[in-house]
């Protein structure tokens, strides 16, 4: 009981205190008119943008590894998530970025934006990760780590083979459900574009990793989602017929590429470890039979 109320208070606390603390230096970005048409390496303020970065990174830090060292590795990339879905609230869509430049230019941008969101994603991750690990006293793996890829079980190829093919697959299979989930360039459908792509590839890895007997570790899907992450807002820009700004105006530019920045960040706390868990609960089901 006293588990379950401390656990509701730490959400509370990320949720409506350590989240939007640390994302007020990315709500008070604008662009150059004043508006909302501006991430993190876009909109003319890229100092002020990396500076905003920084500071929501160590609050989603604080958070994960608190309650990584609370409760769970679960529960602690939940905390961090929350933060980056504030900071990624704060932040223009596709839309409005485009619509303020009329110029259709921020495809590298944007590309290496979904890059950085990831990797510092998958860093929060990584530290919760060790902090959850340690804490519950399962960081052994042979050597004495706590398997930042994958722990070998007995029966296994290789950790590295079967990570590689986890990475790989989750990255294809992730692309395709951000993709159809990105119905709109939303703030909401996008992070839950991301949410929804960070899902499979949990399941994807979870799913590669049992038939390999890893125990493949979240960073492997979270770090896959940087393929969609730098892809999208490229491909956006090369298919695009008539322009990527007409498109996008139009509903009928590339999909992925309307998920932008930040919006990863969220999706791949948030989602990898419920797309594990999904997979793992089955997993743990079916065995018997």
């Amino acid at each position: 009981m006293t588990k379950s109320i401390l656990r509701t208070v730490y959400v509370l606390l990320v949720l409506l205190a350590v989240g939007p603390l640390s994302a007020s230096l990315l709500a008070g970005l604008r662009d150059a008119d004043g508006g909302n048409g501006v991430t993190i390496l876009t909109g003319g303020r890229v100092g002020a943008g990396l500076a905003g970065l920084a500071v929501l990174a160590l609050g989603a830090l604080v958070a994960g590894a608190a309650g990584a060292k609370l409760f769970s590795a679960g529960m602690g990339f939940a905390g961090a998530g929350l933060v980056f879905a504030w900071g990624a609230w704060n932040l223009g869509t596709l839309e409005e970025v485009l619509r303020r430049t009329r110029q259709g230019k921020e495809s590298t941008a944007l590309a290496a934006e979904g890059l950085l969101a990831v990797l510092v994603a998958g860093v929060v991750m990584g530290v919760a990760w060790i902090i959850a690990e340690r804490a519950q006293g399962r960081d052994k793996n042979g050597a004495g780590g706590v398997g930042l890829i994958g722990v070998r079980e007995k029966g296994s190829t290789g950790i590295a083979a079967t990570a590689l093919a986890a990475w790989a697959l989750a990255a294809c299979a992730a692309g395709v459900a951000a993709a159809i989930i990105a119905i709109s360039a939303a703030k909401g459908q996008a992070v839950f574009a991301a949410f929804a792509g960070a899902i499979v590839a949990g399941i994807v890895a979870q799913t590669i990793g049992a038939a390999q007997h890893v125990k493949v570790s979240p960073l492997v899907p979270a770090l896959a989602m940087a393929v969609p992450a730098v892809a999208g807002p490229l491909i956006a820009a090369l298919v695009a017929q008539r322009g990527w700004v007409p498109a996008t105006f139009a509903g009928s530019d590339f999909p992925l590429g309307r998920v932008v920045g930040l919006d990863w960040s969220a999706g791949v706390l948030l989602g990898v470890p419920v797309g594990m868990g999904w997979a793992g609960a089955m997993i743990d089901h079916r065995a018997p039979a």
